[in-house]
C-alpha cells in the first residue's frame, strides 16, 4: 500500500476530515526495539535482561496551500506504546502558519534547545548510551504545553528559533519558559547554540552548544551544557560536556562517545562512555549493538532509564553504583 493511502487512513482515524479529503497528508515514524542486559546497578533484582521500546513513534503532518507563498497545517506525533494493551501517547503536537518569512507554531512543542544535543548524540534514542542519562537536567528536554514559537527561514545555513511556554495560572515559580536557538548547518559543519530559562523558585537557566564535523566517512561530535539552579535549587549548578566520533565503513558505522558531568553539590559528579556499531540493512532498517557504563560519585545514581518519550523501563540504581548496559536492537524508519 502506498504511503499516501496509509496517511489518508491515519488521518481519518484521527478525525481530520478537512485534510483527509485531500492528498496533502504525510505520515512518518519509526519502530525501535532492543534487548538489554543490565549490570552493576547496586540493586540485585535489577541485574537483568529486558526489552526496551526506544521511542517508537508516528507523525502525521498535513498542509494546505493558501496561495501567495503561504501555507497552514499541523504536525502531530504520537508515541507507540507497543506493550500489551497500550495505546498511543501524544508527543509534539502543534498547528502552524508559514511563508517566506518563516513559520509560526502554537501547541505542544519540544524545547528549542533539544535538537542541538539530539543531533550530536551518536546514541540518541538508544536505551544504551543515550547522553540524556546525564544531560537531562531539570527536565530541559521535556516538551512543554502552551507554546508559541517562531522558526526563521534558512539563511545560507543559518536559522533562528524563539519560543515561549505560557503560564496559564499567572502564578509565580510556575515553570513558564523562554527559549531560543541559533543553528548553522551547511555541508560538513553543524553548529548549534541554545538557551532555556524556566521560572522556578530560582530561575533555572541552561546554555547548550553542539557541534558536528564530517571528514568523508569520519564524523566528530561535541556538546557543552551549563545549567544553573537545576529544579529551582540555587545550590545545584551542573555542567556537562561530551565528545564522540563515528566512522562508516560500508554498511557498518563504528561509534563511541564520552560524557562528563560536574555538579556543585558534594559527591554528585558522574561520567559515562558508550561504544557501539550500527549495521544498515537498508536506508530505513538498522541493527544496533551497544555497550555503556556510567560511573557515579557516592551521592548520585545516574544510569536509569532515559527520557526518550516513554521508551525503556525505569531501572533503580543505587547511589555510587556504576551501572552497565549491553544491548542489541533494531530500528525501522518509515
Amino acid at each position: 500500500m502506498k504511503k499516501s493511502l496509509i496517511a489518508l487512513a491515519v488521518a481519518g482515524a484521527f478525525a481530520a476530515p478537512a485534510f483527509a479529503a485531500t492528498s496533502n497528508i504525510d505520515i512518518s515514524g519509526k519502530m525501535a526495539w532492543d534487548v538489554t542486559k543490565m549490570g552493576s546497578t547496586g540493586v540485585s533484582d535489577n541485574n537483568t535482561m529486558r526489552v526496551n521500546n526506544n521511542n517508537s513513534r508516528i507523525t502525521v503532518r498535513g498542509t494546505e496551500d493558501l496561495g501567495g507563498g503561504m501555507k497552514a497545517g499541523f504536525s502531530a506525533t504520537y508515541g507507540w506504546g507497543l506493550g500489551n494493551g497500550s495505546s498511543l501517547s501524544s508527543q509534539e503536537t502543534y498547528a502552524f502558519l508559514g511563508g517566506g518569512w518563516g513559520e509560526a507554531r502554537i501547541g505542544v512543542h519540544d524545547p528549542l534547545i533539544k535538537p542541538i544535543s539530539r543531533r550530536v548524540d551518536l546514541f540518541a534514542d538508544q536505551s544504551t548510551g543515550d547522553a540524556r542519562h546525564l544531560t537531562q537536567q531539570g527536565g530541559i528536554d521535556g516538551r512543554a504545553n502552551n507554546v508559541v514559537a517562531y522558526i526563521s527561514p534558512n539563511f545560507s545555513g543559518f536559522q533562528v528559533a524563539v519560543g515561549h511556554a505560557m503560564d496559564e495560572t499567572k502564578a509565580s515559580n510556575s515553570g513558564a519558559t523562554n527559549m531560543a536557538s541559533l543553528t548553522y548547518n551547511n555541508g560538513p559543519l553543524y553548529l548549534g547554540l541554545g538557551y532555556d530559562d524556566r521560572d522556578l523558585a530560582s530561575d533555572q537557566t541552561t546554555w547548550r552548544v553542539g557541534a558536528s564535523y564530517s571528514l568523508g566517512d569520519l564524523r566528530f561530535v561535541g556538546v557543552y551544557q551549563n545549567t544553573d539552579s537545576v529544579g529551582g535549587n540555587s545550590a545545584a549548578d551542573v555542567k556537562v560536556w561530551g565528545l564522540g566520533a563515528g566512522y562508516t565503513m560500508g554498511a557498518m558505522t563504528f561509534k563511541g562517545q564520552y560524557y562528563n558531568l560536574s555538579d556543585d553539590r558534594a559527591s554528585s559528579d558522574a561520567s559515562t562512555y558508550a561504544l557501539g556499531v550500527d549495521y544498515a540493512f537498508s536506508k530505513r532498517t538498522v541493527a544496533q549493538l551497544a555497550y555503556s557504563k556510567v560511573k557515579n560519585d557516592s551521592g548520585i545514581n545516574y544510569g536509569g532509564a532515559t527520557v526518550a518519550g516513554g521508551t525503556n523501563d525505569a531501572i533503580a540504581i543505587a547511589n555510587g553504583a556504576d551501572p552497565t548496559r549491553l544491548s542489541l536492537g533494531i530500528v525501522h524508519n518509515f
